[in-house]
């Protein structure tokens, strides 16, 4: 789908009726994240859709906080589990850096962010999403996973609207195949 709802600071206790909602009027995917702590009701509101699950793309995002290999494949399998769905359609690592850090470090969690990649790779290898991505990474953060990975970053979802277009970063997904993803268009 070209279009997404977002539940980005939807309430828990109101997420499963804003998502049903969506899917009522059209949506067909519907994007959440672990730090949002509503993906209980993403995953409420699909079921109570009536739309099949095969027709409905479902994302969400290993947490910023979770920098390596164990936490983010136990945080994958806790979405599947709070959601109650087989797979994701898409997962992506929320930050480079743990949000706590954002803008405050230099750090960029090269090695760390590398064993989340090994992490949702192995996860899309068994089944568990059927994509993966990144979220809010810069060309240096793509580059250090695209030194090792064994399957290269699908999205970056990133920031991207009329008076925020990062077009040097789209030149760049775009150079490597990466699709860029526009959050709060």
């Amino acid at each position: 789908p070209l279009l997404g709802y977002g539940v980005y600071q939807v309430d828990p206790a109101e997420c499963e009726r804003c998502v049903t909602d969506a899917i009522a009027v059209g949506y067909r995917s519907i994007d959440t994240a672990q730090a949002y702590g509503n993906e209980a009701g993403v995953g409420e509101g699909i079921r109570r859709s009536g739309i099949p699950r095969e027709e409905i793309f479902v994302t969400s995002k290993v947490a910023a906080e979770h920098k390596s290999y164990a936490t983010a494949a136990q945080s994958i399998h806790q979405t599947l589990t709070t959601m109650g769905l087989d797979y994701v359609d898409l997962m992506l690592i929320h930050s480079p850096q743990p949000w706590a850090e954002v803008n405050q470090s230099d750090n960029r969690y090269f090695p760390e962010n590398r064993q989340v990649w090994r992490a949702l790779e192995d996860a899309l290898s068994a089944g568990k999403v059927r994509a993966i991505g990144v979220s809010n990474f810069q060309p240096a953060d793509l580059e250090n996973l695209w030194a090792t990975a064994a399957v290269k970053p699908m999205v970056n979802q990133v920031l991207c609207h009329i008076s925020n277009t990062p077009l040097a970063l789209l030149s760049f997904c775009r150079s490597r195949g990466i699709l860029l993803e526009a959050y709060s268009p």
